[in-house]
């Protein structure tokens, strides 16, 4: 292979990083509200608009911070790879941010769940009834937040974190 050819598909990758990393600047300063310079809004929201028409237009503030969070998480895991490509294999962040963004995302499986459940009418009287769950591995506890909040009558535990989704979920019903 010739470095032309290398560096022609290097260049190809980078307008998909580049491509990404806007639509996240762009989520980032809606959510933030933080105010730019003319011309770097217009280039992200030009960016944006060329990735899909309208992508923005119909997305909540919860399902950009999903995203974004995932924009995040998918830079640092792939940074972390280019810095260390001899780690060991399997997935061990322990940086809070990708940590965060997981977690974040992982609330997602809680509403595909709920989702299921209003066309599987016993998982849903299975889900409204008391009971208890167990998220192993529980991380920042986001998906045990998210359950306490989509089934009150649930009890979240966890065995990973000391101050973890329990104390958080049984704060959040008050």
């Amino acid at each position: 292979m010739s470095t032309e050819t290398l560096l022609s598909v290097s260049q190809r990758l980078n307008a998909s990083v580049e491509a990404l990393a806007a639509l996240g600047a762009e989520l980032r300063l809606r959510r933030e509200g933080t105010e730019v310079e003319a011309r770097v809004r217009e280039g992200l929201r030009n960016v944006v608009a060329g990735l899909q028409p309208g992508l923005l237009d119909s997305v909540s503030a919860e399902q950009e911070a999903v995203c974004l969070a995932f924009i995040q998480a998918f830079f640092r895991q792939a940074l972390d790879l280019l810095e260390n490509p001899t780690r060991p294999p399997g997935w061990t962040y322990e940086d809070p941010i990708v940590l965060q963004a997981m977690g974040q995302a992982s609330r997602r499986v809680v509403h595909a769940i709920d989702e299921l459940a209003s066309r599987r009418p016993r998982l849903r009287a299975t889900l409204e009834r008391p009971g208890v769950l167990l998220d192993i591995g529980t991380g920042a506890g986001w998906l045990a937040i998210e359950a306490a909040r989509t089934w009150p009558r649930s009890t979240s535990w966890d065995r990973h974190l000391g101050a973890g989704p329990r104390s958080r979920a049984e704060k959040l019903r008050g």
